[in-house]
């Protein structure tokens, strides 16, 4: 299988805050460092910027699946200067809705990608079963789990076979 997509959590995947829905204006940043109107931090996990990077770098197509609101999702984004190629961010938990929704508009951008290209990785294992049966052999992976550290996610590409 080669892998032509990555879809990311963001919420204790990506960073340590746990409902960037919460975050409250005005926020400001330094380095990965995001922090809100009430002393909220937001910070980017080590090796984040340097694996989307290099899976960019690659050709890899980036994306995110987030159960946060639009808005915030955006906001968040904008600030910390994470870049994705396909943002899917629904106010309800259902990562295979996202991840449909995902393979439609990276379909729209000209990309065909099969279930079976796609990486997706969250830190919660509970959303793959649902991933499984509606959409198909989607690769998943639990950060801090499955991987212990951004990084390890090129080395589980570079090892998949036909990669």
């Amino acid at each position: 299988m080669v892998i032509k997509a990555v879809v990311y959590d963001a919420d204790k995947t990506l960073w340590n805050h746990h409902n960037i829905s919460e975050l409250v204006e005005p926020m400001s940043v330094s380095g990965d460092v995001l922090v809100d109107g009430r002393g909220d931090r937001v910070v980017v996990f080590p090796g984040v910027r340097d694996t989307l990077k290099t899976l960019r770098e690659t050709g890899i197509m980036l994306g995110l699946a987030t159960w946060n609101y639009e808005s915030a999702t955006k906001r968040v984004l904008s600030l910390l200067d994470l870049r994705f190629d396909v943002v899917v961010s629904k106010d309800y938990p259902y990562k295979f809705m996202m991840l449909m929704e995902f393979l439609i508009r990276a379909s729209q951008l000209g990309m065909r990608i099969k279930p079976d290209e796609v990486l997706y990785v969250d830190d919660r294992r509970d959303h793959f079963g649902y991933i499984w049966f509606h959409i198909g052999k989607v690769k998943c992976l639990e950060m801090w789990k499955d991987v212990k550290e951004h990084r390890e996610i090129l080395k589980m590409i570079e090892n998949e076979p036909n990669s």
